[in-house]
């Protein structure tokens, strides 16, 4: 079996579509029923030795000046009026050529979004957060989604998703058969599963100047992670547990922070809160494990990674009871409503000040985040390439 994939998604910093396809990738190379794996990015192509090189490359700290040349990329590229549609119509035309020679592979496209393609093709939607919440989304990626997705759906041999609550999400919306649709959820890598010393988790408390005990939000600062209503929730804790427990958001900027960054600063001139922006991937676990609660209370999610990061790591989640995230938590985290402000306190106090309810949640999560594993993932990947 020959395998296409799309790898524009995996140049630092890694999303979380280039987070699953880097670590999906990687264990595929793996497989013997895969005899060859070649990637194309923009109108550049990759052998197999090329995507090897690749995804080594993205393991552990990412390259600074990579990333900040990239990001300033982005932040121009999405300025110019229509740039995915030039992007997608440029690529067509000129890698045209290069797919009839590799008809005979089976195209994989991590982005929801097929190239055309002759062959057998399959495409991850990871959620449909643009028909759910658009405004949660930048207008140019929702217009983008609206238009191509409809005909990527339709043109797909097999369509991939990450939880049930999507799967079922793509067959309600689009008519589609559930024999089409195949569940292949994200893994969580073994580095959050490992048992840090107290002196790894003191170096880097000192290397982020972070305090004894915290409260730990993971995400990029955008409004579909309910920034504001964490933040809301967290304000209305009494000042003696806000002075023990900080509120830590570690996650690139997004888009419209204004509102978050007015309600940021008094909490951080009195040292409650603390914004570590872009943290490196392999500082993440240490993280997790030196964390007393994760607070993660998104508004709609297709999975929702840092639930089943926290869980691996040892470390007592309060999440939402919406969406995709009950599933991934598999009753072993507080839900809460992410729309009401009280609840989220409420229980968050509860977590904070209870020992016993965190160890509790702990303790269950060790019997279910075992199977979270890219190992098993890649699994269900290729049962579903080989069904082709």
């Amino acid at each position: 079996m020959k395998l296409l994939v799309n790898t524009s998604q995996l140049v630092p910093p890694l999303s979380g579509i280039g987070r699953y396809t880097q670590q999906l990738l990687a264990h595929l190379l793996l497989e013997p029923e895969i005899n060859d794996v070649n990637g194309f990015s923009g109108i550049s192509l990759q052998n197999h030795y090329d995507l090897e090189t690749l995804i080594m490359s993205l393991d552990g700290d990412q390259n600074n000046r990579v990333r900040s040349q990239y990001s300033s990329f982005r932040a121009l590229a999405k300025k110019i009026p229509s740039a995915r549609l030039l992007n997608y119509y440029a690529q067509k035309k000129l890698l045209k050529s290069q797919f009839e020679k590799n008809s005979t592979c089976i195209y994989w496209e991590p982005n929801y979004i097929l190239t055309p393609f002759e062959g057998k093709k399959i495409t991850t939607i990871y959620d449909l957060s643009h028909l759910r919440y658009p405004e949660f989304l930048p207008k140019d990626r929702r217009i983008w989604l609206e238009k191509k997705l409809p005909e990527s759906i339709d043109s797909a041999d097999a369509i991939i998703t990450i939880s049930e609550f999507s799967k079922h999400e793509i067959m309600n919306e689009f008519s589609v058969s559930e024999d089409k649709i195949f569940i292949v959820p994200p893994g969580v890598s073994p580095t959050f599963r490992y048992h840090y010393s107290s002196q790894q988790i003191k170096q880097l408390k000192q290397l982020l100047a972070l305090p004894e005990h915290y409260i730990l939000s993971v995400g990029t600062i955008e409004p579909r992670k309910n920034i504001i209503g964490l933040i809301q929730a967290y304000s209305a804790l009494p000042d003696r547990l806000r002075n023990r427990f900080p509120l830590v958001l570690a996650g690139a900027k997004g888009w419209h922070t204004e509102q978050i960054e007015i309600l940021i600063k008094p909490l951080v001139k009195k040292n409650q809160l603390i914004l570590l922006g872009y943290v490196e991937q392999e500082k993440i676990p240490i993280l997790y494990a030196a964390a007393t609660v994760l607070c993660y209370i998104s508004h709609y999610e297709g999975y929702g990674m840092p639930i089943a990061e926290a869980m691996c790591s040892n470390t007592a989640v309060l999440t939402s009871n919406v969406s995709s995230m009950p599933e991934v938590a598999a009753q072993c985290a507080q839900l809460v409503d992410p729309i009401n402000i009280e609840q989220i306190t409420e229980h968050l106090r509860e977590l904070l000040e209870d020992v016993h309810k965190r160890e509790k949640l702990e303790n269950q999560a060790k019997k279910v985040s075992d199977a979270y594993r890219w190992e098993y993932s890649a699994k269900s990947m290729l049962l579903v390439l080989m069904a082709l």
